[in-house]
């Protein structure tokens, strides 16, 4: 099947991502204003946080913040009442209803905002404001819960809030210090483990307050009194990882699949077909063959920046024919490079099938099974210490040592020099116009360079061993400055270089995830770590690391790591829990990138190789038919994208016959070559041409071409061609469509030949080219200039093998109809001694590019048991016409009996004093027919239903 990519292309179209900040607060000022939480929720009592941001208009007697109570004028909270006095002291009152404790916190001033976050785990109290540990205490009284939550209230119910409130945080678990230091500033996406409640206050409607986190069922607050709309905390959204898949490489089907039959988990799925997420594909959009299409999700109106890549493979037809008695070695799948093919009966679990089990005709499973691999892409560096992705695919290389940059294709290839000259270069990034960002460990400065090498200048000065780099969303540079301890940051223009984090033992490797975040590879401290954007909060991810380099983020958000003198790369989700090794093998591995397909990029820096780890998995399960056949084939049909039949050793003869049987839908493509293995391009070739068929001789020697065209077209059905070279010195080639001269020419064919292709045109060690698209059979070649009489007497019949003259004959009767014939490679001949034609890039299933049943001819009769010698004959009967196309004439006025039977010897007409025969209704081809005297004579005649 022909498929135009680029057609295809023109239905795809662009989307931008947009992040919506939140920034809207509630302000409950006033007498009786506060928001109620539906009585059907309660605390936690043995775990639970709840978080808010919280800022005083003024002081009071009191302000209140949050309060569970079992009645509304309870003065004991059940569990829990956070509340300010008019001195600023921030107090948490916990309780059961009867028994209470009051916990003093810290003093908070009016006019200005607060996060608040209260921790009950077990029998220890927590509180953190703006991040901080303000209280930690144990418990002594018990806790119960109860269903009467208020915002803006006291455990008295009397208390009003002089307040404004936003991004009120309720969990059903006691939240880490690191998890709320880590979340102070950003908006949550709704779904996070454990978040029962999340006001925003973005969403209000009437006196409604929308609960947008999605864990627990809707818990929709209810304003009681007057509020209004202020200005809050304006945090930073949270972009969503990418969405996830159990299935990097996603196996399909047939031709009908389409982007709707994709698997990945998340919100809002968006399918695009490039990794920057321009081209938005429609739900309908076909699957194609070895490409890589990309998701995306949308979590509270946050679509993710980092897309997921599945690459797709179309493993199998949607139905497969076998022949009977076949084993599940005889299925096919055509699995990706390096997997193999595990079939089932079952479309999850069960035990995979051996190649040996019987196929039944029904319905079976396949998936795909990939081992983790490790390529080396690229070798001959010497001590290559950095990587980076250009948005084309290719990959830049430090090759440190040499104090060069290079950069090479995605695959390895076409390795080039960008920059020489340098001082050990280090960390490499790419700016989003494409400009190169480098560092040198020896020296102070940072440089740029266009993406071709050209116009290197120097950005930034002034660090110590500056080793990593990396670019946030803004444009800044982030920057390792190892041998100060340091992490720096300065603009896209080198101005303006700050300090965002210290205390770090030589900090290497750095990377930006898609919230922000800054994650560092502590390289002495045997550490991976993590901080805000602005440098603060840094906390350890993972620390069982041994000089841990590199640190790449994966679509996913799971982050992995160059553990260097570990010689293995590591994998941590975005955590620091579930640290896994992905390869080993390695020599100091100290950088990795993320090539867009999800491949891993690594500089196995000791062994000066580049080398790339394509990830183990196992593929979804998809539905194969199955159905068998005991029909043999009977022509061999080509694809004009990639089949030839190639014979090696096969001179052209000076006289000669070129017969076959051919159906072609108005497609090119040539029939018989041949050609030379030299630099010699001479060759001659019979073609299809639009309909039209010609012969063309081209000599290279005497520099002569030239082309004989029959006046006879041909259409898409089954046509018999025949062209005939003799001795003459003129006229001497003909040309024959259906046993029908069309054309007689004259050509001088000087030029000999090395091989014959069938299908394809093929000379000088070139590939194969002009292709044929369309169904052969029956191509026989003979050393002698056949007559118009002999190709008639033959072309509806086959030959026997041994006729005088008689060089190659090639019946096609092989293989099974539309089976797999994956071992059918030989295109037998049927001639003693000649040359066997070897198929080349067949798909050899299905109805395309295979061995089909269907022949113009029928399989097993023979010229020789159809020739006139064969049938006794009355003089006095004629049969008339014959061929006909269905109705026969016996001209004779005895009394005669007839008996007509197809070519398998089965009777299909018996007729008593009939003189006319008709078998309209019949296929078309060979039958007999038996005429009985009145006293006892036979005669057998051929009939030829055209």
């Amino acid at each position: 099947m022909k498929q135009n990519y680029f057609s295809l292309l023109l239905v795809l179209f662009c989307l931008s991502n947009t992040l919506f900040a939140q920034n809207n607060a509630i302000d409950l000022a006033g007498t009786t204003n506060y928001i109620s939480i539906p009585n059907t929720y309660s605390l936690n009592s043995n775990a639970f946080t709840v978080e808010f941001d919280f800022y005083m208009n003024s002081l009071q007697n009191y302000n209140g913040g949050v309060t569970s109570t079992s009645t509304i004028n309870s003065n004991i909270p059940e569990p829990l009442d956070f509340y300010v006095d008019n001195t600023g002291q921030a107090n948490v009152v916990l309780g059961n209803g009867s028994q209470f404790e009051t916990i003093n916190l810290t003093t908070l001033s009016a006019g200005q905002w607060y996060h608040i976050a209260i921790i009950v785990d077990n029998v220890t109290l927590r509180a953190h404001i703006n991040g901080n540990l303000a209280a930690l205490s144990l418990i002594s009284v018990p806790l119960s819960s109860t269903g009467n939550i208020r915002i803006g209230d006291r455990m008295d119910g009397a208390t009003n809030a002089n307040a404004r409130f936003d991004n009120v945080r309720i969990w059903s678990v006691a939240r880490s210090a690191t998890e709320i230091q880590n979340n102070i500033n950003s908006c949550l996406i709704g779904n996070e483990t454990g978040l029962d409640i999340y006001y925003t206050f973005e969403n209000i409607s009437g006196n409604t307050v929308v609960d947008i986190a999605s864990n627990n069922g809707s818990q929709n607050g209810t304003i009681v009194g007057t509020t209004s709309n202020t200005t809050g905390t304006n945090c930073t959204p949270s972009v969503p990882a990418a969405p996830t898949t159990l299935y990097a490489t996603q196996i399909f089907t047939g031709d009908n699949k389409t982007v709707s039959d994709l698997q990945a988990t998340g919100n809002n799925i968006k399918w695009y077909y490039d990794a920057a997420g321009n081209s938005l594909l429609p739900n309908n959009y076909p699957l194609y063959d070895n490409l890589t299409y990309y998701a995306s999700q949308t979590v509270t109106g946050v679509e993710s920046t980092n897309l997921l890549p599945v690459t797709l493979k179309r493993v199998s037809n949607n139905t497969q024919i076998v022949p009977s008695t076949s084993t599940v070695a005889n299925l096919v799948a055509t699995t990706s490079t390096g997997a193999t093919a595990k079939w089932f009966t079952t479309a999850s679990g069960g035990t995979a099938l051996s190649n040996t089990d019987v196929i039944t005709p029904g319905t079976y499973y396949v998936e795909q099974v990939i081992p983790t691999t490790i390529q080396t892409l690229g070798s001959g560096f010497n001590s290559p210490e950095s990587v980076a992705i250009q948005a084309d695919g290719k990959i830049v290389v430090a090759d440190t040592q040499s104090h060069l940059i290079k950069r090479m294709n995605a695959d390895g290839s076409n390795i080039v020099t960008l920059a020489s000259g340098l001082n050990f270069p280090g960390g490499l990034a790419i700016q989003s116009d494409g400009k190169i960002l480098f560092t040198e460990a020896n020296s102070t400065t940072i440089k740029r360079m266009n993406a071709d090498g050209s116009n290197i200048e120097t950005l930034g000065s002034g660090f110590s061993g500056p080793y990593g780099i990396a670019i946030q969303a803004d444009g800044k540079i982030i920057i390792t400055d190892a041998n100060d301890y340091l992490i720096k940051r300065m603009d896209a223009d080198g101005n303006n270089i700050v300090t965002l984090g210290s205390g770090f033992n030589s900090p290497t490797g750095v990377t930006v995830q898609a919230d922000g975040k800054i994650v560092l590879g502590d390289t002495n401290n045997n550490a991976v770590k993590r901080m805000d954007s602005d440098g603060s909060n840094i906390v350890t991810l993972g620390s069982t690391f041994n000089r841990p380099f590199g640190v790449v983020i994966q679509a996913d958000g799971k982050i992995v790591v160059a553990d260097a003198i570990n010689d293995v790369i590591k994998r941590m989700d975005a955590d620091g829990t579930n640290i896994v090794t992905l390869a080993s093998g390695f020599d100091r591995p100290f950088s990795i990138a993320i090539q867009n397909d999800g491949k891993i990029v690594v500089t196995d820096t000791y062994h000066d190789a580049i080398k790339r780890i394509t990830e183990g998995s196992t593929s979804n399960r998809v539905a194969v038919q199955i159905t068998t056949t005991s029909t043999t084939a009977s022509y061999l049909n080509f694809d004009g994208n990639k089949d030839y039949i190639q014979l090696t050793h096969f001179e052209k003869p000076n006289e000669f016959t070129i017969e076959a049987w051919v159906k072609s839908d108005y497609e090119n493509g040539n029939i018989v070559c041949w050609g030379k293995n030299s630099t010699d391009t001479s060759h001659t070739k019979l073609r299809v041409n639009d309909g039209d068929v010609d012969f063309y001789i081209y000599d290279y020697v005497n520099d002569i071409n030239n082309t004989i065209s029959s006046s006879i077209s041909i259409n898409s059905n089954w046509h018999h061609i025949a062209v005939v070279k003799n001795a003459n010195t003129t006229n001497n080639l003909e040309i024959y469509i259906d046993g029908v001269l069309g054309v007689t020419g004259t050509v001088n064919i000087d030029i000999t030949s090395d091989n014959l292709f069938i299908g394809a045109r093929g000379y000088n060690n070139l590939a194969p080219g002009e292709l044929f698209d369309g169904d052969l059979d029956e191509v026989r070649i003979w050393n002698t200039a056949r007559t118009a009489t002999e190709i008639n007497d033959s072309k509806d019949c086959e030959l026997l093998g041994n006729e005088s003259g008689l060089l190659a004959y090639y019946t096609f009767n092989q293989g099974y109809d539309q089976a797999n014939n994956s071992t059918v490679t030989t295109l037998i001949n049927s001639v003693s001694g000649g040359s066997n034609g070897v198929l080349n890039n067949f798909n050899l299933y299905g109805t395309t590019s295979n061995w089909l049943h269907g022949s113009p001819l029928t399989s097993g009769v023979t010229c020789a048991s159809l020739g006139n010698s064969s049938f006794s004959n009355f003089e006095d009967f004629l049969v008339y016409p014959n061929p006909s196309s269905g109705i026969f004439n016996i001209d004779t006025d005895q009394e005669i009996e007839i008996r007509v039977f197809d070519i398998l010897g089965k009777e299909i007409i018996t007729k008593t004093n009939r003189k006319t025969i008709d078998i309209s209704s019949y296929y078309k081809g060979v039958y007999y027919l038996e005429i009985i005297s009145k006293d006892g004579g036979k005669s057998l005649h051929k009939l030829v239903k055209k």
